[in-house]
């Protein structure tokens, strides 16, 4: 269900691999065969993305983070949960901290973990 969201929702940059946000930028680089999915899904500034009710986020008022990656090549999958921030680090990790641990209790609650190969969970925190 989270992926169906995020896919079919305003979260998805289709075709973007990059992003930038008060003066803070990522840009991927993608090689051949290799499957990238921005999606920004702060609805602070992305106001077409509801995945905090989603994780149900905002029934704890809780912020989180900008953006989530999804990569794949091959075998390989990798979720990356992405903080543009542009000097307080310690909110910063409490943004990714908190997308992360309300995204995989509903992953948990779906049994969908049983169902894929495993997924590598990563977090990044871009500053100036």
């Amino acid at each position: 269900m989270l992926f169906y969201y995020l896919l079919l929702s305003g979260c998805l940059l289709p075709n973007r691999y990059s992003y930038s946000e008060n003066g803070v930028k990522i840009e991927l680089q993608r090689q051949s065969g290799e499957l990238i999915l921005l999606f920004h899904i702060d609805d602070q500034s992305n106001r077409d993305c509801k995945f905090r009710r989603v994780l149900e986020l905002d029934n704890q008022g809780m912020k989180m983070c900008d953006l989530i990656v999804f990569y794949a090549k091959d075998s390989t999958r990798n979720i990356c949960f992405i903080e543009l921030k542009g000097r307080d680090i310690e909110t910063a990790i409490q943004q990714i901290n908190n997308t992360y641990k309300y995204f995989h209790a509903k992953l948990n609650q779906s049994n969908a973990c049983n169902l894929v190969p495993e997924v590598n969970t990563k977090a990044c925190i871009v500053s100036r």
